[in-house]
C-alpha cells in the first residue's frame, strides 16, 4: 500500500519516478504530501510509512564497516607476523562479502542477485569560458588478479575493482545517462595514467 500511494503521488503531481528507486519516491513523498494532505487525507497514513521505511540506519551500517575493518586489520596483522587465524577468524574471511552487501542495503541473501546500479558520475568542475564539465565516474567492476607469496609459495587471488573514468563533456550527466554510455560504442576508455593497469 505504501509504494502504490507513493506512486499515486507521483502521478497525482506530474513527476515521473522509477517504481524500484524508494531515494526518489521518498524526496516525492517529502516534497508534495504536505501540499496535497487535506485534500487526500485518506492517502496520509501509507505515505507516512513510505517515507518511514525507506529510512536506513546508515549510523549502525556505518559501525557495521568500521567493526569490519578493524577485524579484518588484524587478522592483517595476525598474517604479517604468521600467527593461526581463529575459527572466527577464517569464517569472518570467508563471509565478509556478506557484511559488505549488507552494508550496500542487500538484505539477507539479496547480494546474489546485485543490481547492475554500481556506475556512479558527477560533475566536479565547470569551465564557463570554455563550455566544458569535467566528469569523475566508476564503472562496472573489473576482475583484478594479485599474486603475493605466501609460506614460500606463490598465491593467486582474485577480487574485484571499480574502473575509474574522468573526461569532458559539454552537457551533464545522471547515473541513468552515465550507465546508457558505458553500454554505448562511445564509451569513454580510462584515462592514459590507468592503462597499464589493464590487461591486454
Amino acid at each position: 500500500p505504501a509504494l502504490n500511494a507513493a506512486l499515486g503521488l507521483a502521478y497525482c503531481v506530474g513527476v515521473e519516478v522509477d517504481p524500484d528507486d524508494w531515494t526518489a519516491l521518498r524526496k516525492v513523498v517529502e516534497e508534495h504530501l504536505p501540499a496535497v494532505e487535506d485534500e487526500a487525507r485518506e492517502l496520509t497514513a501509507p505515505l507516512r510509512q513510505a517515507v518511514e521505511g525507506t529510512r536506513f540506519d546508515l549510523e549502525g551500517r556505518w559501525e557495521a564497516v568500521e567493526y569490519l575493518c578493524g577485524r579484518l586489520e588484524a587478522i592483517a596483522h595476525k598474517q604479517l607476523r604468521g600467527v593461526a587465524f581463529s575459527d572466527a577468524e577464517r569464517q569472518l574471511i570467508k563471509g565478509y562479502g556478506e557484511w559488505l552487501a549488507d552494508v550496500m542495503f542487500y538484505a539477507g541473501n539479496t547480494y546474489s542477485d546485485p543490481h547492475d546500479d554500481a556506475m556512479r558520475i558527477s560533475e566536479v568542475f565547470f569551465d564557463p569560458a570554455r563550455g566544458k564539465r569535467l566528469l569523475a565516474g566508476i564503472g562496472r567492476p573489473h576482475p583484478i588478479w594479485v599474486v603475493y607469496p605466501w609460506q614460500g609459495k606463490d598465491v593467486i587471488c582474485k577480487g574485484a575493482v571499480m574502473a575509474y573514468h574522468e573526461f569532458e563533456r559539454d552537457a551533464p550527466l545522471d547515473d541513468t545517462e552515465w550507465k546508457a554510455l558505458l553500454d554505448s560504442p562511445a564509451a569513454p576508455k580510462p584515462p592514459l595514467w590507468a592503462e597499464p593497469l589493464y590487461a591486454r
